[in-house]
């Protein structure tokens, strides 16, 4: 994916994740990212406003 496609991914998933009152739930998920890709996931977990200790 390009920069630009990237960017609109995590806007995409932090919108949606983001919506979720679970922090449980949102560091689980942001988890699964980290696992896929550590880039990827630190994205999200930064998006969302978690702390990187939690996805780890």
């Amino acid at each position: 994916m390009s920069a630009e496609e990237q960017d609109r991914l995590i806007a995409t998933i932090a919108k949606n994740l983001g919506s979720i009152k679970s922090n449980e739930n949102k560091i689980l998920e942001t988890r699964q990212f980290y696992a896929a890709d550590h880039e990827y996931g630190e994205r999200v977990a930064k998006a969302l406003g978690l702390n990187m200790d939690d996805i780890r």
